[in-house]
């Protein structure tokens, strides 16, 4: 009896581990086996692994990935605002979005004469739709079938809001004992209120 007590122990509490879903991790992450390449930065011509943008600018970040299946899926993405450590601030999502919470991922294409059938999915933000108010740190999570606990992946960036500018000049040191191998830099900041 205490045998057939300890494997139904066993089973139960295996069966919650699986049964509580996908954890979210604020970090850059795959959570899917069958997503590959995925890619999050300002343009599609050349990586740019710097996935800033300035917040109220013209800039868009955009988020392409591949899954390695001949069908597609149903995903959207959606955003939390972190604080400098990358763990989630305490803003409710309507203080730092305005527009749609989330957002579909509609762009797809699928692969041609490959050996691996594959989809890519490719979305850019932000959107008309579905704009950042607040600079900071972020994190994209992507899910499917607007289940945000069925995560598939997520992917940091950052937000800017230049309030600062800095302006430098180089010339030659003023100290002549180190004339001909330093330099002296002037910076001037420009701040606004």
């Amino acid at each position: 009896m205490r045998k057939i007590s300890l494997i139904l122990v066993f089973i139960l509490a295996n069966l919650n581990v699986f049964s509580e879903g996908k954890v979210l991790r604020y970090q850059n992450y795959i959570y899917e086996k069958d997503i590959e390449s995925v890619t999050l930065s300002k343009g599609t011509e050349i990586y740019n692994p710097m996935a800033i943008i300035a917040l109220n600018g013209t800039e868009k970040l955009t988020l392409i990935f591949d899954e390695l299946k001949n069908t597609n899926s149903f995903y959207q993405f959606s955003f939390v605002h972190c604080d400098a450590a990358w763990n989630p601030s305490n803003l409710q999502t309507t203080e730092y979005v305005s527009g749609n919470q989330m957002e579909n991922i509609a762009k797809t294409s699928y692969s041609t004469n490959t050996f691996q059938k594959y989809v890519r999915y490719q979305s850019t933000f932000p959107t008309d739709e579905m704009k950042i108010t607040k600079s900071g740190n972020y994190l994209l999570k992507v899910f499917r079938n607007f289940e945000e606990s069925d995560l598939v992946i997520t992917r940091r960036f950052m937000v800017i809001d230049n309030k600062t500018r800095m302006n430098g000049v180089v010339s030659a040191a003023s100290d002549p004992a180190v004339r001909f191998s330093k330099h002296e830099i002037d910076f001037t900041a420009d701040y606004k209120e």
